[in-house]
């Protein structure tokens, strides 16, 4: 008899191995590869050590019994194994030996410095910015705000702090994408400050989970969580924002699971982001509220009517003057009556009331139809002349205008029933009378630029193709996070309505080359009916 090659005695093994691995833990292929070869070898050849012989039937015996088993388990099991990456369905995430961080409230400003600066971030960014080399004009939390007019609604507090014995100024913004906008404005138009990412200064039972997307293990993830403390109401998980909430009974349970579980890699390459958010921050806000896309309250003004109450930063509410209005470093304090409040100018304070109500906007109204009625009270008979043509005019404007081939409407624009800002969208081409637009866009959807391509290719000559500005200077910056919003996930939004698909496209080249589309510095809405 030929000696058996020991190579060849592993080969077959390794097929059978490998044939399990590509079909997702296949019984039946190991009943009727791997065993079949072991088999023949050992009747060509005597085992050549007892347990060796004694391998084979136990090994039969044992696949004989798991081969059903497997056989069950793929076919629930290796749908959700393919739709993860390739990774199996259940991933356990391993809570972390030891806390990356020693934060805590009660630690003095340099020691929570420190500590963040001693942090493996992994190239994440937070909230938080802390500005240094403050002159005195710039040591109140009023100044300061004013000074940073393209962000100002999206600052939530500014606290006036002395660090290594220099005033420095603590800032809390109301996103990471609105104070890395800050640390751009700072580095390119305030060069004389120093600006870098700072530690939370407060804590809240309530964690912002951020990097969550659908491949992370969410049981998993609640699971871990829970370990720290009791969760209350579970998980929320936001597949639009790629981010989950978590709210603890307890604070210190919230401050233990920041501390250890900042950086956790959830995926390969991909770290969770931990940082502390107020409740209410995490609930759905009504349109034209708070929130991240929508227009904001003053960051020291009253909290919008019918908020719940927000945990105190000692005695000093959150909606109170920041610590730094009283002027430390001798500037005057305000003027009793209570806590000051910036001037209600129509830049900033217009459109920031809660539920929507516009009152600067229906001032404007009134001034413009109060001119009017002046205008024809002082001149009656020119008014009752030119009343019928006025009429004929109305209505051949509106007759004509579908047609127009330069027609303007203004839209609000909502994401994931948020309200983001108001936008006027400008006919560019395509039909020519399409369907008005509704005064209410609901971006509800994303997709891909592919899918988009190949439905305005579809619709052919039906597709219309409007450009969307921001109505105002204080939509711009909720205009510009919805684009980086798209950009980063490399999605493009959809609108559908009952009659007609909105596709909201961020104007980068790459984008507009797919869709054969110029350059353009707006936001491109491409309509497209339902029924042709």
């Amino acid at each position: 008899m030929a000696d058996s090659d020991p190579d060849e005695k592993a080969k077959p093994e390794a097929q059978a191995q490998e044939q399990e691995d590509d079909d997702g833990a296949g019984g039946g292929n190991i009943k009727g590869r791997g065993l079949r070869a072991f088999q023949s070898e050992k009747d060509e050849e005597p085992a050549s050590t007892k347990a060796e012989a004694e391998e084979a039937p136990a090994a039969k015996t044992k696949a004989e019994d798991e081969a059903p088993v497997k056989k069950k388990e793929d076919e629930v099991e290796a749908p959700p194994a393919k739709k993860a990456r390739g990774q199996p369905a259940e991933v356990k995430l391993n809570p972390p030996s030891k806390p990356i961080s020693r934060w805590s409230d009660r630690l003095s400003f340099e020691e929570q410095l420190e500590d963040f600066m001693k942090m493996k971030r992994r190239g994440m960014y937070n909230r938080y910015l802390v500005l240094g080399k403050l002159p005195p004009e710039l040591r109140t939390g009023e100044n300061i705000w004013r000074l940073m007019q393209p962000v100002q609604k999206d600052i939530v507090q500014v606290e006036m702090l002395t660090c290594f014995g220099k005033p420095v100024a603590h800032v809390t913004l109301r996103s990471a994408t609105a104070a890395a906008a800050m640390h751009r404005l700072c580095e390119q138009h305030h060069k004389n400050l120093t600006v870098a990412f700072a530690p939370p200064r407060k804590a809240t039972p309530t964690l912002w989970l951020g990097n969550v997307d659908d491949y992370v293990p969410r049981k998993s993830l609640e699971s871990l969580l829970a370990t720290y403390g009791k969760v209350l109401h579970g998980l929320r998980y936001l597949p639009a924002r790629t981010c989950a909430f978590a709210t603890y009974a307890e604070v210190s349970s919230a401050i233990s699971a920041r501390n250890s579980m900042y950086g956790l890699e959830v995926q390969k390459n991909q770290y969770l982001n931990i940082d502390f958010v107020d409740d209410v921050d995490s609930q759905a806000a009504p349109p034209d509220a708070f929130g991240m896309w929508g227009a904001a309250p003053a960051p020291w003004a009253p909290p919008p009517w019918g908020m719940p109450g927000m945990p105190p930063w000692g005695p000093r509410p959150p909606w109170a003057p920041p610590p730094g209005i009283a002027g430390p470093w001798g500037m005057p304090p305000p003027m009793a009556g209570g806590p000051w409040r910036p001037p209600r100018d129509g830049d900033h304070w217009r459109n920031s009331e809660p539920w929507g109500a516009v009152p600067g906007a229906r001032l404007v109204e009134r001034s413009k139809k109060g001119r009017a009625r002046q205008e024809s009270a002082s001149s009656p008979r020119e008014a009752s002349a030119d009343q019928p043509r006025k009429k004929k005019d109305k209505e051949g404007a509106k007759a004509a205008e579908p047609d127009a081939r330069g027609a303007k409407s203004k839209v609000k624009l909502y994401k994931m029933g948020e309200f983001c800002c108001n936008i006027v969208a400008n006919f560019v081409k395509g039909k020519e009378s399409p369907e008005s637009l509704t005064n209410k866009l609901q971006i509800d959807q994303r997709t891909k630029i592919d899918h988009c391509r190949a439905h305005m290719e579809r619709a052919g000559p039906l597709a219309t193709v409007w450009h969307f500005s921001a109505a105002d200077r204080r939509d711009c910056a909720a205009y510009d996070a919805l684009c980086d919003y798209f950009v980063e996930k490399q999605r493009v939004g959809l609108v559908q309505t009952p009659s007609y698909y909105i596709y909201i496209v961020p104007p980068t080249e790459k984008y507009l080359k797919e869709l054969s589309l110029p350059a353009s510095n707006f936001v491109v809405g491409l309509q497209i009916p339902i029924k042709k």
